[in-house]
């Protein structure tokens, strides 16, 4: 829906791109790291997490790639 207002706004891009990859390297950087075994409560890291934290990788790199074609365009 906010795409539609910022159609031609490459700035937007970059921040939704860089948010999108943001959020999918420190989630996948903490999951990594913790070690889940040591928790309380039992956790179980289930596929729909991956897809989920996959999701917005991919809005991440679609939107930097948008925002590289717009910088092509205009230059």
């Amino acid at each position: 829906m906010l795409r539609r207002f910022f159609e031609n706004n490459k700035w937007f891009y970059l921040a939704v791109g860089l948010l999108g990859t943001f959020i999918f390297g420190v989630a996948v950087f903490k999951i990594t790291t913790t070690d889940l075994d040591k928790l309380i409560l039992r956790v179980n890291i289930d596929f729909g997490l991956w897809l989920l934290l996959i999701g917005y990788f991919s809005i991440g790199i679609l939107n930097l790639i948008r925002f590289v074609s717009l910088i092509k365009k205009k230059g």
